[in-house]
């Protein structure tokens, strides 16, 4: 093993840490933002409807890494 393969593995998996943060404490507002407005199944739709917003209209694109 290499230097260079230790790094970009450590990098890999520093990345697909902080996406899964990102995706965690996005999630969680969007499920409490559907809490506060009272509509159903918030615990559900709100983390769905969040992620995917965010997914659409951040600049950062995972596809292909």
């Amino acid at each position: 093993m290499t230097f260079t393969s230790v790094t970009k593995s450590k990098n890999k998996t520093k990345q697909s840490v902080i996406q899964f943060i990102e995706t965690l404490l996005c999630g969680l507002v969007g499920g409490y933002v559907f809490a506060l407005l009272n509509l159903p199944l918030s615990w559900m739709l709100g983390p769905l409807t969040a992620v995917l917003l965010w997914k659409l209209f951040s600049n950062e694109i995972y596809i292909g890494r």
